[in-house]
């Protein structure tokens, strides 16, 4: 029943400004189910991301952007992977899941997060991305 909501918040169709719980809706999620989503994360996550290519503002770009933080300090190898395979449609073009995500972020979603946990979350994964280049 979950993940049918999240299929119809994730629609194109649905107010961003109604969605702007997503991400801490993925979030705790993922923390609490994220070993009995296997089968259908990779599906969550392009939804994520195509959704993410059509968003129109800021703060719904950061809050669909903050379950890719967390699951970079949790599973970065894998997500990352997972990201940079995928193929997405955008208004410009084809693009990788990764690309889309990485400008969200440093574009939109840099300035507009809200809430001390996705502060903290942020603030983490920016030190595990800069400890993890070469």
């Amino acid at each position: 029943m979950v993940l049918a909501l999240l299929a119809r918040l994730l629609d194109p169709s649905f107010s961003e400004s109604g969605g702007l719980f997503m991400g801490d809706l993925i979030i705790h999620l993922l923390r609490n189910a994220g070993s009995h989503l296997g089968a259908v994360l990779p599906s969550l996550l392009q939804a994520l991301v195509s959704r993410i290519a059509i968003a129109q503002t800021p703060s719904y770009v950061s809050t669909l952007v903050l379950p890719f933080a967390y699951l970079f300090t949790a599973h970065r190898d894998s997500v990352l992977e997972l990201l940079d395979n995928m193929q997405i449609d955008t208004p410009m073009g084809t693009s990788t899941g990764l690309a889309i995500v990485l400008r969200a972020w440093c574009q939109d979603a840099i300035d507009t997060v809200q809430g001390s946990w996705s502060i903290k979350v942020k603030l983490v994964t920016v030190v595990d991305i800069a400890r993890a280049q070469p």
